[in-house]
């Protein structure tokens, strides 16, 4: 099982809003990034951009499981769609 975890935030929410999740993971030895993205000052498009060039190299190399809030899970959906990750 992969130890690979990365949280993404929703709208408005800021990435440290996912610290207790990302601490209690960390706590039980998984490997955490949270991602920080500005959910409000870009579009659809450029957000998942954003969030690509952070995480591509990542999950392109590793198996990463992902933890989305609101906004985030649509960004994810988005960029498993037109990225299409292994």
């Amino acid at each position: 099982m992969s130890k690979n975890i990365l949280l993404i935030h929703g709208l408005s929410a800021p990435h440290w809003l996912l610290n207790p999740m990302a601490s209690f993971l960390r706590a039980k030895k998984f490997n955490v990034i949270s991602i920080s993205y500005p959910s409000r000052q870009q579009n659809l498009k450029n957000i998942c951009d954003c969030i690509w060039k952070k995480i591509g190299p990542l999950i392109q190399k590793q198996k990463w499981h992902i933890v989305t809030h609101s906004l985030g899970g649509l960004v994810i959906q988005h960029i498993l769609n037109d990225y299409k990750p292994h």
